[in-house]
């Protein structure tokens, strides 16, 4: 948001600091704003891995999205809500000013807070803008590689990773006084207790979706641990 007030720009563009753009970045995020007179563009995000990935990872295209990246190949004008594939991301999107003037902000009860990954804060505010039929672009000739740590291709980052996600939803569910993004509630403590009971077995017996057990469990923790307002 202070970027937002310090640029002066017609168009105003996000990357992060771990991104590195193609040389034709700015170029190629231009035109594609250009295209249809779009209100906002992105690209594809692929990795760039510090390390080799592990073999529990490789594949699993459910946890590379957590890693930011966006490898489609179809160009497309997104459609509300944004899925999957189907969307553009923080490391590399950009927009008209004029959406900013008539839309307003990111919300700031979104977004990563000091070591807390609650993140959406994009999201939220590409689905306003999609709610009220502006045109937003997926284009794949605007690459980026995003430098993936190791500390990133471990199973303790993706648990820490779907708790915060969880924590983050519930608190803005109960700082806006609205529905949670994607429609969630807090879960019963029943349902909590059987999910720790069946992720419990299908570890010890180590199952083929154990991970998958434990990443919901983390997920369903953090937002009864963020309802509770305690994080």
């Amino acid at each position: 948001n202070l970027g937002v007030e310090a640029a002066d720009g017609a168009v105003v563009l996000f990357t992060d600091d771990d991104i590195i753009p193609n040389v034709d970045w700015v170029s190629a995020m231009l035109r594609a704003l250009g295209a249809d007179d779009c209100d906002g563009a992105g690209g594809k995000v692929l990795p760039r891995w510090e390390v080799k990935v592990p073999a529990w990872l490789a594949g699993r295209s459910d946890l590379m999205s957590w890693l930011a990246l966006v490898e489609s190949e179809e160009a497309r004008v997104l459609e509300y809500p944004l899925v999957g594939d189907r969307r553009i991301v923080g490391a590399s999107m950009g927009f008209r000013r004029s959406v900013f003037q008539e839309f307003g902000r990111f919300l700031t009860s979104l977004g990563h807070r000091g070591g807390r990954m609650y993140g959406g804060e994009e999201v939220e505010f590409i689905n306003r803008l999609l709610l009220k039929g502006r045109r937003i672009r997926y284009d794949p000739s605007i690459v980026v590689r995003h430098r993936i740590r190791a500390d990133r291709v471990s199973r303790s980052f993706f648990l820490r990773r779907y708790f915060d996600h969880g924590c983050g939803e519930a608190r803005f569910q109960a700082a806006e006084h609205r529905e949670a993004p994607g429609g969630v509630d807090r879960p019963g403590s029943r349902a909590l207790l059987a999910a720790i009971r069946a992720t419990a077995v299908h570890t010890v017996l180590r199952r083929p979706d154990a991970l998958t057990l434990q990443l919901q469990l983390a997920m369903d923790a953090g937002r009864l641990w963020g309802s509770l307002k305690k994080a």
